[in-house]
């Protein structure tokens, strides 16, 4: 068989290991949006990596295969009926984070160094990054790399170029999405401070930064769902809030002891990690419903990292024991349905409203000036006096109280 990633000639070194897992559960009729035919029915396979790797977590679809990094360099690459071997791509150092950018594999190594490859396994170092990079985007012929302080943006041609910075308010920016808006949404974090912002692919603020009013939020991951929102992991209030993309927010709690930890974006929903319960869940938000409906990962796997794969499966590494698993439509264990759009805790004080496109009305002053209507004296008793004017005492009508209107 061709190899689907690199377009070599076929293997002869895999070795394959499937174990197929089948998990007795009544099934469940559920059905949010388009189905997913490609998905078997009812099953949770799980697969090793090649000879001596151990995945690091995460996961990235590629090239018809699904690709773990491994804590030594290089990949595994698994391809959708689960063969596995060691991809030929070297990282080099081993990969901190990963992405696609303009058709290419992308990643940030632990030397701080920004690699691509093609297809074919060609690595090029394209130069050093911030040390404290830890998220990647590709954004057109962009790149964005999230780091403590800001992003920095390149246009790479054989090496990074084209840097030009964006300075962040909340410190430090840990997660990218591109969001239905065009715009690319930030979780920003600094001590207790969680933000959101909206940015342009030129670099310019979008409306103003979302604060989360709880300072235990910990937003750790985000995405763009099918539905046209951004939904972003809320680990320290154990939750998922989900904006529109006219910046309207809900949040929504999960389950106590979930521990969300990842989240991807599926064909009919958002799929999540739910390291406490061992689940992966998915999401799905319609006509002012919020659904979620676990699936439970063979016992004791310890979900680490989450890709919707090329085969419409939800992918995710077990780091207890060093396999991958195949998720596929399985009889959820427990759906729990909200039939509102309200959130558990609201911040009206921000939006992440979209830029106006309409021209503005004519500005006003911030304040406006006080004006009010002099008041007048007015007698309201009177008494006579003999008075003297000019040398000569006459009678007069002397005002001894009056009001003011």
């Amino acid at each position: 068989m061709n190899d689907p990633l690199n377009n070599l000639p076929p293997r002869s070194t895999r070795r394959v290991r499937r174990i197929a897992i089948g998990v007795a559960l009544a099934v469940t009729t559920f059905s949010v949006g388009a189905a997913r035919a490609a998905e078997p029915t009812g099953t949770v396979a799980t697969f090793t990596p090649d000879a001596g790797a151990v995945l690091a977590g995460k996961l990235i679809s590629w090239q018809g295969e699904v690709l773990a990094n491994r804590n030594l360099n290089g990949f595994t690459s698994f391809s959708t009926s689960g063969v596995t071997s060691s991809s030929p791509i070297n990282a080099g150092a081993p990969v901190k984070t990963m992405g696609l950018f303009n058709g290419l594999l992308a990643w940030v190594d632990t030397a701080n160094n920004v690699k691509t490859s093609n297809p074919g396994g060609t690595v090029v170092n394209l130069g050093p990054v911030n040390a404290t990079a830890n998220a990647l985007l590709g954004v057109g012929t962009q790149l964005w790399v999230a780091r403590t302080g800001g992003i920095d943006r390149f246009s790479p041609g054989a090496s990074l170029g084209g840097a030009s910075a964006i300075t962040l308010t909340a410190g430090s920016a840990v997660e990218l999405a591109l969001g239905p808006d065009g715009n690319v949404w930030v979780v920003e974090k600094n001590g207790g401070v969680d933000i959101l912002t909206k940015w342009t692919t030129a670099g310019a603020p979008v409306g103003s930064a979302f604060n989360f009013s709880n300072s235990a939020a910990d937003p750790i991951a985000i995405t763009t769902g099918p539905d046209n929102a951004v939904w972003v992991v809320l680990a320290g209030t154990n939750s998922i809030a989900r904006f529109d993309a006219g910046g309207s927010f809900a949040e929504f709690p999960l389950p106590a002891g979930a521990i969300p930890s990842a989240i991807a974006a599926g064909t009919d929903g958002v799929w999540l990690i739910e390291n406490g319960l061992n689940n992966v869940s998915k999401l799905t938000f319609a006509a002012g419903t919020f659904t979620r409906t676990a699936f439970a990962a063979p016992s004791a796997f310890g979900l680490k990292g989450i890709v919707i794969g090329p085969d419409a499966n939800v992918w995710s590494v077990g780091s207890n024991v060093n396999r991958i698993g195949r998720f596929g439509t399985v009889s959820p264990t427990t759906t729990t349905t909200t039939t509102t759009i309200a959130a558990t805790t609201t911040t009206t004080s921000t939006t992440l409203a979209p830029a106006p496109t309409l021209p503005p009305t004519t500005a006003k002053p911030l304040t406006q000036p006080v004006t009010t209507k002099a008041k007048k004296k007015v007698c309201t008793k009177y008494v006579k006096k003999r008075v003297k004017v000019k040398g000569k005492f006459v009678t007069q009508k002397v005002c001894v109280a009056f009001k003011l209107v």
